[in-house]
């Protein structure tokens, strides 16, 4: 692939595309993502780059013009932001709007990251700067989970899988539409099923709790009519006995001589 990275300026930026080049021709894009460098600030401090409604419909990234001074920056940033742009159009093509820094967008990440230090650019591992910033939200179904719960359940999918994809003839597009088919198909799901069994289990325990509640009430029942029992029986017998005892005794001591 021979296309080249469109980097819009204020004049063209041919030393940024000069190095950004090699990293979409490892990422092996369909529709190269242009750069727009830009002053990047918001009220609670500056930012690297970002992807917005506008740069979405461009296919293009914005990138802090004060990051594009430091070289290995500026490649993290363009993939951090291309990972984007390649799980928004997974999701718009899915039919969902849903954009966040989960698990499809970590392994797009790591995927795309993976192929890049595999091309071997530079000394510098843009694998290394994956952070806890590229997982920090957490998927719907787990938010009853601390942190610590959900957090190793996310990489441990992104880790699974993203060699495989890294490596496969699928071009960055299609690897996004993949990572979003596996965290629908074997990352949510399966995530997900121990949570049910646990409700299922908690329902299971409620429910034997309740019968051996029904059971040890059928048992005192039981145990107080047993007891009511025996004591008759008990009167009764020893009734017998001291009837029989005294018709012996009488018999003893009163018959008639002959």
């Amino acid at each position: 692939m021979n296309a080249s990275v469109s980097v819009l300026h204020l004049q063209p930026h041919d030393e940024l595309s000069a190095f950004l080049d090699p990293v979409a021709q490892a990422c092996r894009f369909e529709n190269i993502p242009a750069v727009h460098v830009v002053p990047l600030r918001r009220l609670d401090g500056q930012i690297a780059g970002v992807v917005d409604s506008f740069s979405d419909a461009l296919n293009c990234v914005k990138i802090d013009i004060n990051i594009t001074k430091h070289e290995t920056s500026t490649r993290y940033v363009y993939l951090h932001e291309c990972s984007h742009l390649l799980l928004r159009a997974a999701l718009r093509k899915a039919g969902h709007d849903m954009d966040a820094h989960g698990p499809s967008f970590l392994l797009i990440l790591m995927s795309l990251a993976h192929r890049v230090d595999s091309a071997n650019l530079t000394n510098q591992i843009i694998f290394d700067g994956i952070d806890l910033y590229d997982y920090q939200d957490c998927p719907p179904f787990m938010r009853h989970l601390h942190e610590y719960e959900w957090r190793p359940l996310i990489l441990a999918f992104a880790l699974m899988h993203y060699k495989r994809l890294a490596n496969s003839d699928l071009s960055a597009e299609k690897i996004g539409e993949e990572a979003r088919r596996l965290w629908m198909k074997e990352g949510g799901p399966a995530l997900y099923k121990p949570t049910l069994h646990a409700k299922q289990l908690q329902t299971t325990l409620s429910n034997i709790q309740e019968e051996l509640e029904a059971a040890q009430t059928q048992l005192q029942r039981f145990q107080s009519h047993v007891s009511g029992s025996f004591f008759f029986v008990t009167v009764t017998v020893s009734a017998i006995f001291c009837c029989a005892i005294t018709a012996y005794i009488m018999r003893l001591f009163f018959t008639p001589g002959p």
